[in-house]
């Protein structure tokens, strides 16, 4: 009798063994299949897309995956949750932006004949509308978020056929208001990123390629007034109380790194920087030295070398006045 028990037992176990290790091979190939799994959370606050790659971006506990089909919220990291968005009609669209702040996922509904700006907790509960406007949308025409500043204005752009329109909404009182830049409702579309920001002033360009020379920007949110800095500029900043920006001429052998006051006055030649550039095909190349980041104590830029055939990166010191080649990881 003890002798048929315990082959029960072992066949029992035998089973048992059996049943783990196929739930363990389900669980490790459920990594691999996963679209999430290899998309590391990233930990950050701002603007991000619909863009199809399904990245999560972690704001405070919560994870979020803008898929196709709308925005996905959860409470832990590799699990595509609960969806929390789109939750109005058919009819309207949801643009391809959303944008955290600390405390409010801001976003954007829109159809042929007007948008509406809402706002829910990073939860997904507690929606509310903050304001809308009645405006004419064309095929492949849409607008988006590009901001929101301390959860009082938020900055919409609306894409008209290769040109832009720049909008800003009081989340106060909900009042919308065209933002113009140089006088000028349309224009070229500007990127704002949310960290180059200080005391109601946002550093902005119109950014194409990382080539390209562009005009920069500096736009003031509460007086919703959009100023340009410069036609030929490689790159903005805000460090510290000031904006830095690098001026180049597409040819130059130099560039060279300025520096003004927020409202975009008091320019001031910082240091000048040698291209080594031969001819003009190399500067179209590559381009001039780009402006990475900027601080109240240095700048970091960017220079493609000839000789070592590749960009590198440099970081400029003030209170030295000298530069130096630097190990440098920039946050995309």
């Amino acid at each position: 009798m003890i002798k048929t028990v315990n082959k029960n037992l072992v066949k029992e176990c035998y089973y048992i063994r059996i049943v783990l290790t196929m739930l363990l091979a389900v669980l490790f190939l459920s990594q691999f299949t996963s679209p999430f799994h290899a998309q590391a959370a990233t930990k950050e606050y701002g603007r991000f897309y619909r863009d199809g790659s399904n990245t999560q971006i972690q704001s405070g506990k919560y994870y979020y995956t803008f898929q196709s089909d709308g925005l996905y919220v959860s409470e832990s990291a590799g699990l595509t949750g609960t969806q929390v968005l789109p939750k109005m009609k058919k009819t309207s669209e949801l643009s391809d932006t959303v944008y955290l702040s600390k405390k409010y996922l801001y976003y954007v509904y829109y159809d042929r004949k007007s948008f509406t700006v809402y706002r829910m907790k990073p939860d997904g509960t507690e929606e509310k509308k903050i304001a809308g406007k009645k405006l004419k949308f064309s095929e492949g025409e849409g607008i988006s978020i590009q901001f929101v500043y301390s959860d009082q204005y938020i900055v919409l752009e609306r894409n008209i056929l290769g040109d832009a329109r720049t909008y800003s909404v009081n989340v106060k009182t909900g009042k919308i208001n065209s933002v113009a830049v140089d006088g000028k409702k349309k224009h070229y579309s500007l990127d704002f990123e949310p960290d180059s920001y200080q005391s109601y002033y946002v550093a902005t360009g119109s950014y194409m390629s990382v080539t390209d020379i562009w005009p920069v920007y500096v736009y003031n949110v509460k007086s919703k007034s959009i100023r340009k800095l410069e036609e030929n500029a490689r790159g903005i900043a805000i460090g510290g109380k000031y904006i830095y920006y690098i001026e180049y001429h597409r040819g130059k052998s130099s560039a060279k790194l300025i520096r003004c006051n927020l409202n975009g006055k008091n320019k001031k030649t910082i240091c000048t920087i040698k291209t080594k550039y031969k001819t003009e095909e190399d500067a179209l190349a590559y381009g001039g030295p780009f402006l990475c980041e900027a601080t109240s104590r240095y700048c970091i830029y960017m220079l493609y070398s000839l000789k070592g055939k590749d960009y590198y990166y440099y970081k400029y010191t003030f209170s030295t006045k000298k530069n130096r080649k630097i190990k440098y990881n920039p946050v995309s």
